[in-house]
């Protein structure tokens, strides 16, 4: 089983914010705005509150409008919004995302971990406020084992309802989870990439990492005392080794 680690979310150029650690621990991913999808923020729901709330309540200046749609992806969580049709936990990817994917063999089996940028919050005045001091961090939010991949210009019709579902493209994938081995994640230090103290392109992996190869990464990305993570790519495929495959499997168990 190979582990991909996977950047998804709202970041500092799609969204302007962290997303939320909610006070009880949910890590809520706020998806990336986008054009030409039929789910809007308004549609998206926590405990009863929409995530267009959410936002507004977080950042007011937030240049999100009440009618923007959003790219949900990867879809995880039946729950997250009214479903007209079948519902699956899909992830898609295309163009050179997919295809860097593709190089390395990803597939049936192989287990993704979605991460993203997270600040803690708390209810002020019966609002939802980041705590001024918190740290930026990356944490790991989610992971998808795929059980099946589907590729190229006709997607599944019962996957009609995804963003990559509709999508025109030789490039185009998506994977549909095992349900059995595909969800969200709470709040944990043990889910946290970030070092302790630290920005949060800058981890904290074990040292098995070190003798292995992380897309998007060489060597010198190991500094002393913490990792580099690249600011680009989206997807970073680990070299395949027993080690790895425990360390995934850990931090979805913990």
């Amino acid at each position: 089983m190979k582990v991909v680690l996977s950047r998804k979310g709202y970041d500092s150029a799609s969204g302007g914010m962290p997303s939320p650690i909610m006070p009880d621990g949910t890590l809520l991913s706020l998806p990336i705005p986008a054009k030409n999808t039929s789910i809007a923020y308004v549609d998206l729901y926590y405990n009863g509150i929409s995530y267009f709330d959410i936002i507004q309540q977080l950042k007011p200046t937030s240049r999100i409008k009440e009618n923007w749609t959003c790219h949900l992806d990867p879809d995880l969580v039946e729950r997250t919004t009214k479903r007209s049709m079948p519902w699956y936990p899909l992830f898609g990817q295309t163009n050179q995302s997919q295809q860097h994917l593709a190089q390395h063999g990803i597939g049936v089996g192989d287990m993704f971990l979605f991460w993203g940028w997270f600040k803690q919050t708390a209810y002020y005045n019966g609002k939802l406020r980041f705590l001024a001091y918190a740290p930026d961090l990356h944490i790991i939010w989610g992971y998808m084992k795929a059980a099946k991949v589907s590729t190229g210009m006709e997607m599944p019709p019962e996957y009609a309802y995804h963003p990559h579902g509709q999508m025109k493209s030789p490039l185009n994938a998506i994977y549909k989870g095992d349900p059995r081995s595909t969800g969200l994640l709470k709040y944990d230090t043990k889910r946290v990439l970030t070092k302790c103290g630290m920005s949060r392109s800058k981890w904290d992996l074990p040292d098995f990492f070190r003798n292995l190869s992380i897309s998007f990464h060489t060597p010198d990305s190991f500094k002393d005392g913490y990792f580099q993570s690249a600011m680009r790519g989206q997807e970073f495929v680990i070299e395949e080794s027993e080690e790895v495959e425990e360390w995934g499997n850990e931090i979805i168990r913990h």
